[in-house]
């Protein structure tokens, strides 16, 4: 597996993992590597759908993605982390694994940074998911009665049960990815491929056209991410789709854009996590 630390604003990182070796995917359970294989497929279905002109297809494509989009992109980015099985677990804590790399682009964030937001998703996410997890547990009580009924829309039901199992997805991602933390099992590695897409993000704004120019107003960028206090973006729309395009993962093309419309969204109303 592979992590992917993509800032989005100037305070907001997404998160995402590639499990991309079939002997770490082997290591969890059936369920839950089948269940990971319908939830890929579903958003893989939905990207080709959102490229279709019209018809019934794009309708209910755009009816989804209004649901899906209630969901925080930092859920779905944590979901993207597989929960430890046993094995691994002892793996990782007796230092028997290999080092998890972590790409980002390092003209947009330093290392310290990059630990920095790690940490801050695997402790929030495990507050904030355990909490919420409980809550939709908590409300299934109340919905089965209601399921029964005929005339009564299942929905609630259905929604509950898939929210308790996307909070337990998202808890237990961000549990292995604080065991990887404090095993020091996460490896930096600055990604070139990332800085020059994010680059040609700073080309379109700022109409560089030259080499140099592009250095010198990257390197100014990266100085200005440091060091700007107010909430800015850094990418923009369209660019989820590039970097999901040159990585060859459709579904992080889709999460990235998400994330991007809300984090747009926040600023625009001036909200603050």
């Amino acid at each position: 597996m592979r992590i992917f630390l993509l800032p989005i604003s100037t305070r907001h990182s997404l998160i995402y993992c590639q499990c991309i070796s079939k002997s770490n995917l082997g290591q969890h359970s059936v369920f839950d590597g089948l269940v990971r294989r319908v939830e890929s497929q579903a958003l893989q279905t939905l990207v080709n759908w959102e490229n279709i002109s019209g018809g019934w297809k794009k309708n209910s494509t755009a009816t989804d993605n209004q649901l899906l989009k209630r969901i925080p992109y930092q859920e779905w980015g944590l979901k993207s982390i597989p929960p430890l099985s046993r094995k691994r677990r002892v793996d990782i804590v007796n230092g028997k694994v290999k080092s998890v790399e972590v790409l980002f682009p390092a003209r947009f964030m330093s290392e310290e940074k990059l630990r920095e937001t790690l940490e801050r998703y695997a402790l929030q996410g495990q507050s904030r998911h355990s909490d919420r997890m409980f809550w939709s547990y908590a409300g299934l009580p109340f919905a089965m009665p209601f399921a029964l009924v005929p005339i009564i829309p299942k929905f609630p039901l259905f929604y509950l049960v898939f929210r308790a199992w996307s909070h337990w997805q998202a808890f237990h991602g961000s549990r292995h990815l604080e065991l990887l933390l404090k095993k020091n099992a996460i490896r930096p590695s600055p990604s070139t491929d990332l800085d020059k897409i994010y680059g040609v993000d700073l080309i379109h704004q700022d109409g560089s056209s030259s080499g140099a120019d592009q250095g010198l107003r990257t390197e100014r960028w990266r100085l200005w991410v440091e060091r700007e206090t107010k909430d800015s973006m850094i990418l923009h729309p369209g660019m989820g789709k590039l970097i999901g395009e040159h990585f060859k993962i459709p579904e992080m093309a889709s999460l990235i854009e998400w994330a991007i419309e809300r984090v747009e969204k926040d600023i625009r109303e001036g909200k603050e996590d």
